[in-house]
C-alpha cells in the first residue's frame, strides 16, 4: 500500500482552514483523485447508516424533518444529524427524552456535524443536562440561532468548532463545572456573544487554540478560572471590546497571539494593569501585541524564562516603568516594539538573548 495526502479546504472551519487528510490506496489503484471528499467535519449527510435510526423531528423539539439517531448502551442516543427539511425554534430536545418504537431512550451526545449549516435552527438553544458530548462541528454555522444557549451542567467534552460561526447567538454561555478543556475554535467568530461565564469549582484546564477568536462583542471582565494552566493560540485574539482579564498563579502557558489586538484589554482605569502570575513560564509570540489600549505598568512574573517575538509590540499605552525578573532568559524581536510611553527598564543578570528591535521606539 501507499500514502496520498489530500490538502482539503473545509470553509466552515475558521473559513478558510487546511486540513490533512491521509489515505491508504491499494498498489493496483490508478485512477486519480480530484475535489472535494466530503467527511464528517465538512459535511452533513442525510442518510442513515444501517446502524443509524430515523425519527420524526417532533421529537426533539423540531417543527418539521427527522432527525438521525444511533443507539448507545443503556437506552442512551446519539443524534447524529437531521434531515435538509429539519427546522425548529428554540429547540430543547424534549428534555433529553425520547420515545420511539415504544421504548424511552436518553439522549447523551450530540455527535459531529449534528446541525452543521443548518440555517432552519432559528431562536433559543437549550441542550438538556442529560447530555455529556457535543461533537465536532456540531451546530458549527447555524447563522440563524439568535438567541441565548444555554449548555448542559453535566457537559465534559466539547468538540473542534462545535458552536463556530454562529454569529448571531447573544447573551451569555456557561462553561459547566467538568468541562476540561474548550476545544479549538469551539466558539471562533460568536461575533454577538457578549458574556462568557464559569460555573462554581471550574475544572477546566485548557483554553485551546483560537476559541473565542472573533468574538467581537465579549465584552467587561472576563474571569478566567484558576484550573487554567494553557491559554492557546488566538484564544481570544480580536476580541476588541475585551475589558479586561483576570489571570491566576496556575496558569502556565500563554501561547502565541493569544490575545493580540485586543484593543480594549485592560484600557479603562476601573481595571488593575496586567499582572502576569507567578506561575506562567512562557510569554507567546505577539501574545498581547496591538493591545493599544492597555495601559498603567505590567508586572511580569517571577517564574517567566521567555518573552516572544513581538509579545507586547504596539502596546502604545503602557507607561512607566518595565521590570524584566531574574527568571527571564530571552527576550524575543520586537517584544517591546512602540511601547512609546514607557519610561523606564530595569533588566536582569540572567538575561542571555535580547532579539532584534526589542525595545526600538519606546521613546517614553
Amino acid at each position: 500500500q501507499r500514502a496520498l495526502v489530500l490538502v482539503m479546504d473545509c470553509e466552515q472551519n475558521m473559513k478558510k482552514q487546511k486540513v490533512l487528510y491521509s489515505l491508504l490506496l491499494t498498489s493496483g489503484l490508478s485512477t486519480a483523485i480530484g475535489g472535494c471528499i466530503s467527511l464528517n467535519s465538512c459535511s452533513n449527510s442525510t442518510e442513515p447508516s444501517k446502524d443509524e435510526f430515523k425519527a420524526d423531528g417532533t421529537l426533539i423539539g423540531g417543527s418539521s424533518g427527522e432527525f438521525r439517531f444511533i443507539k448507545l448502551s443503556n437506552n442512551t442516543i446519539s443524534i447524529v444529524g437531521v434531515s435538509n427539511d429539519f427546522t425548529a425554534e428554540n429547540l430543547n430536545f424534549n428534555n433529553g427524552k425520547i420515545v420511539y418504537e415504544n421504548n424511552e431512550y436518553t439522549i447523551t451526545s450530540i455527535g459531529d456535524s449534528a446541525f452543521n449549516n443548518n440555517i432552519n435552527i432559528k431562536g433559543k438553544l437549550i441542550l438538556p443536562n442529560t447530555i455529556t458530548s457535543i461533537g465536532r462541528y456540531a451546530f458549527s454555522g447555524c447563522i440563524n440561532l439568535d438567541d441565548q444557549v444555554t449548555l448542559s451542567e453535566n457537559l465534559t467534552f466539547l468538540g473542534a468548532n462545535a458552536f463556530s460561526d454562529c454569529i448571531n447567538i447573544i447573551g451569555t454561555i456557561t462553561i459547566p463545572k467538568d468541562l476540561i478543556e474548550i476545544n479549538e475554535s469551539a466558539f471562533f467568530n460568536c461575533e454577538s456573544l457578549k458574556w462568557v461565564k464559569f460555573a462554581n469549582d471550574a475544572k477546566l484546564t485548557n483554553i485551546k487554540a483560537h476559541a473565542f477568536q472573533d468574538c467581537k462583542s465579549l465584552t467587561d471582565n472576563f474571569d478566567i478560572p484558576n484550573s487554567i494552566k494553557n491559554i492557546g493560540m488566538a484564544a481570544f485574539k480580536n476580541c476588541v471590546l475585551l475589558k479586561s482579564i483576570n489571570l491566576y498563579d496556575g496558569l502556565e502557558t500563554i501561547n502565541d497571539y493569544a490575545f493580540a489586538n485586543c484593543i480594549s484589554l485592560f484600557s479603562s482605569s476601573l481595571h488593575e494593569p496586567l499582572e502576569i502570575p507567578n506561575t506562567v513560564t512562557h510569554i507567546g509570540n505577539y501574545a498581547f501585541s496591538s493591545c493599544s489600549g492597555m495601559n498603567g505598568e505590567i508586572t511580569i512574573g517571577n517564574s517567566v524564562k521567555s518573552i516572544g517575538i513581538g509579545a507586547f509590540m504596539d502596546c502604545k499605552n503602557l507607561t512607566g516603568k518595565l521590570t524584566i525578573p531574574n527568571s527571564v532568559t530571552t527576550i524575543g524581536d520586537n517584544a517591546f516594539a512602540a511601547c512609546s510611553k514607557l519610561t523606564s527598564l530595569v533588566l536582569n543578570n540572567g538575561l542571555e538573548t535580547i532579539g532584534s528591535y526589542a525595545f526600538i521606539d519606546c521613546s517614553g
